[in-house]
């Protein structure tokens, strides 16, 4: 019986504290003559698995394709490596690009890094508007380079300006670490600026 009333008690306490709660958020909290106004949480997200294997990579790929601001659109999927592909809306040259992309691979890595797989590889595939591979990449997480940074044959340089070009970002260190500031490895790689 003892048990019981402590419940109802508590449970008393814990709508009497909602309640409260619910009336300060409807009417602003009052401190001290100053109104918090708090709004209130948005709803839960939910991962479209058109952007990844796991609800981890959809929700991190969508939210990037919603950043590239119709740019393009990412698919995420985590097995031994992550592998991110990208598929541009736009067409764009892999050399104008490439400091772009090299700095979206570097997010992911920091982003896994805190993760349970902190030292997974990070294979980049970017795609032009005709699904041709523009640009193949593996960021050894461990080693905190590139292995290979690569522009197929097939992939030329853009004669137009890239629309909505984004500057390349200096990355703490660069130019002091293999593959940050180095030529990475195979053929026809891109220059690491």
């Amino acid at each position: 019986m003892k048990k019981l009333l402590a419940l109802v008690l508590i449970a008393a306490m814990l709508l009497a504290g909602a309640g409260l709660a619910l009336a300060q958020y409807q009417g602003g909290m009052q401190q001290g003559g100053n109104t918090l106004n708090i709004p209130p949480a948005p709803p839960r997200p939910q991962p479209n698995m058109q952007y990844g294997n796991t609800a981890r990579a959809a929700l991190i790929a969508e939210g990037l394709s919603q950043a590239s601001q119709g740019n393009a659109r990412l698919y995420i999927s985590e097995d031994k490596v992550v592998t991110a592909n990208v598929y541009l809306a736009q067409d764009a040259s892999p050399y104008d690009i490439a400091g772009t992309m090299a700095n979206l691979t570097y997010m992911l890595a920091s982003l896994y890094s805190l993760t349970e797989k902190p030292n997974s590889d990070i294979v980049l595939k970017v795609y032009d508007t005709s699904n041709n591979l523009i640009i193949d990449a593996r960021f050894n997480s461990a080693n905190n380079a590139f292995d290979y940074f690569n522009v197929p044959e097939g992939a030329k340089p853009s004669q137009q300006p890239v629309i909505g070009k984004q500057p390349v970002m200096q990355q703490p260190g660069m130019g002091k670490q293999p593959g940050y500031g180095g030529q990475p490895g195979y053929g026809g790689s891109y220059p690491m600026r």
